[in-house]
């Protein structure tokens, strides 16, 4: 890969043109200070070159983050590209979080592990061109070339007379340069990386843990009101009837009113809204609803029947395997702030998606987008579940009909109740192995929840990582009328599963090692690498106790690998602990090691306790959990270590935050396998 940037000096002296007029291309780097390309005298002590860097004449470093940190770190992550070609002290560098402009700042969607892959080269080409200005100046003082200036730690260095000037010396006359040209920045090579592939701590912790950062549910502006909705509690339900002047005498109560099937009610404070909901005693028409049993029937008789399985097969075995719907339980409830004003709005609000909630809600309100500032708060957690933008667009439907700034809040149970989930599936899996015990028959029948992308598919290719040639898989919709949406690994979070233990089921059923099988099988060399290496790493094949047990799972995908090892015990009564897990991933260029370690430690936790605790159980057409303590996780005195390995590649750049979930609750259940000889075909499985 080139180290030049690819892109047309035309386009880049538009895009550098831009700056200024509001013309500026997704993420291309505007190049010019703002002020200069207004055709006016600069002798500005700020030093801002592109959206994404500033530099004051102090040499304090600015970098704006496009994407919204809901706690994957990503702040610190893009800050660190930004500082690496920039070459700037560590020390001096802030951070500000973007508004939702994707006019400005292109897509700033958070979701598919994305956000460091699609920026890792422009935001390293910003602060290269950044860098590039800054050393042009410096060239200018010494009276020399760029190329005869070297810039480090925050300085630029004459290279014969060891002369140096700091950024912030340099600022104001670099804000007064044209453009380089494409061909004159160069991007380093990862041999020259200081910051790349460097254990770094997030930037933002001391605000976090001293309760200076800002979430969503924070952001309350003065007189803003706070509002809560009653909502029917089955899916596609509507109230029979309400008493809203009930919910209006209470104390602080301002506004009742519907929206769509549900019923708003404003007040002064949280506490009197809730009180107010509460008195509306709202009733729903008694119907029996969808259950999961029901669902469970429907699934079943929508399974189709597997293909003949080939001549060679020895032995056979088949396996049904059923997942639950899933909440995303995110730590902070869904919430946001509106002030809807004649043609104008603000916003306030934790989200995954703000340029796109900024769009909609401009829509909805029938007034150009540029008249909707957005401000993105921190979010507790998004898992996908803030890649919605209902509590956006709940805030700016009330606050247009109470002309005033709205706080729109979910309780828990709201959201537990009235998620986008991830849907619930029935898998029916075929396999068999020939006499030397090598797998050669997949027949993978899923049912799943149509819509959204998962509906009706024919037999095809299975998907597998594994080189078996008669593979299948066959997609069936079944209508269930739950809302579904994205959850973390999306498909990946219930493929990853059934796929990993039946393929341990054929490596039982032909007498093999799972490790030594799936070495033998897979296809893609890098997820075979990591296998090794956690082998390796873990011991596996060490003689273990009575009672204990081992297991194995893997996993490509979001342009990463990624394989666990866990390591269980048994009580005598069969209570399963896990003592350990090892995981090695390969996500190609790890930019923070440190981040990548509390990914996938944050994800196998996730994958635990989706296996033994997390799970929805539809009843009466609605969802029946309302918290933590009926939906489960693991809590602290589950806890367990989580070895984690990132492999660097020099092969691109894959995603981390999704690819840690897939391949580790079947590890544990593999190894809950060999500890009792017991498959978990159903989960949650409650130990």
């Amino acid at each position: 890969m080139s180290n030049r940037l690819d892109m047309t000096r035309r386009g880049f002296l538009k895009v550098a043109g831009g700056v200024g007029t509001g013309l500026v291309i997704g993420c291309m780097m505007p190049v010019r200070n703002a002020t200069a390309a207004n055709g006016k005298e600069s002798g500005a002590a700020k030093f801002s070159p592109n959206v994404f860097v500033q530099i004051d004449e102090s040499g304090i470093v600015t970098i704006t983050i496009p994407k919204p940190e809901i706690g994957q770190g990503v702040r610190t992550s893009l800050a660190m590209l930004v500082a690496e070609e920039l070459n700037v002290d560590w020390k001096n560098v802030r951070i500000a979080q973007a508004p939702g402009d994707g006019q400005k700042y292109g897509s700033q969607s958070v979701g598919g592990s994305g956000s460091v892959r699609s920026l890792y080269t422009p935001l390293r080409q910003a602060g290269a061109v950044a860098c590039l200005m800054l050393k042009m100046a410096a060239a200018n003082r010494f009276g020399v070339s760029a190329d005869q200036c070297v810039a480090e730690n925050g300085s630029v260095r004459h290279g014969s007379n060891g002369q140096t000037f700091g950024y912030g010396e340099l600022a104001a006359e670099a804000a007064k340069l044209s453009a380089p040209a494409p061909s004159e920045v160069r991007l380093k090579s990862p041999s020259e990386f200081r910051f790349i592939g460097k254990p770094t701590k997030r930037i933002d912790n001391a605000d976090v843990v001293t309760g200076k950062a800002v979430y969503g549910i924070d952001a309350r502006p003065e007189g803003a009101k706070v509002a809560v909705m009653a909502r029917p509690r089955a899916f596609g339900g509507r109230f029979a009837s309400y008493d809203a002047d009930a919910a209006r005498a209470v104390p602080g109560v301002t506004h009742v009113f519907e929206v769509g099937p549900n019923v708003a009610v404003v007040a002064q404070d949280t506490w009197s809204a809730l009180k107010g909901r509460e008195a509306l005693k709202a009733q729903e028409p008694s119907s029996g609803g969808l259950d999961s049993e029901t669902l469970r029937t429907r699934f079943r008789e929508a399974l189709t029947t597997p293909p003949t399985a080939p001549a060679t097969v020895a032995k056979t075995v088949t396996a049904d395997y059923e997942l639950p719907y899933l909440s995303h339980l995110t730590m902070e409830p869904q919430n946001a702030v509106a002030h809807v004003s004649g043609d104008r709005c603000e916003i306030w609000a934790p989200t995954q998606i703000p340029d796109r909630a900024r769009e909609q809600a401009a829509r909805s309100l029938s007034i150009p987008v540029e008249n909707v500032t957005f401000h993105v708060t921190l979010a507790g957690g998004g898992f996908g579940r803030r890649l919605s933008a209902e509590a956006v667009m709940e805030a700016v439907q009330i606050s247009r009909q109470t002309n005033e700034p709205v706080q729109i809040l979910w309780t828990r149970d709201d959201d537990m109740r009235h998620d986008n989930y991830r849907p619930a599936t029935y898998h029916r899996m075929t396999g068999g192995v020939d006499a030397s015990g090598k797998p050669v028959f997949w027949a993978h029948n899923l049912a799943v929840p149509g819509g959204g992308g998962r509906g009706q598919g024919g037999w095809s290719n299975a998907g597998i990582p594994y080189a078996i040639d008669a593979a299948y898989q066959q997609r069936v919709g079944v209508s269930a009328g739950v809302p579904t949406g994205a959850w973390r690994s999306v498909d990946a979070t219930f493929l990853g599963y059934v796929i990993e233990s039946f393929f341990d089921e054929l490596a039982a059923l032909g007498g093999k090692d799972p490790v030594e099988l799936r070495l033998q099988t897979l296809r893609n060399p890098r997820l075979r690498r990591t296998l090794e290496l956690c082998a390796e790493r873990s011991s596996w094949g060490r003689r273990l106790d009575p009672g204990r047990g081992m297991g194995v799972a893997c996993y490509s995908g979001f342009g990463s690998h990624c394989t666990q090892i866990a390591e269980v015990s048994t009580t005598a009564t069969g209570k399963i602990k896990v003592e350990k897990v090892w995981a090695v991933m390969d996500c190609g260029v790890a930019v923070n090691p440190l981040g990548i370690e509390a990914q996938v430690q944050g994800a196998t936790v996730d994958g635990v306790s989706c296996l033994f605790h997390a799970g929805n159980t539809l009843e009466g057409g609605g969802v029946k959990e309302t918290n933590f303590f009926d939906f489960g996780w693991c809590s602290l005195a589950e806890g367990f270590p989580v070895d984690v390995l990132a492999v660097p590649d020099a092969e691109g750049i894959g995603g981390v935050g999704e690819p840690g979930y897939p391949a580790a609750a079947p590890s544990v259940a593999n190894a809950v396998f060999m500890a009792t000889g017991k498959r978990i075909r159903i989960l949650p499985h409650r130990r």
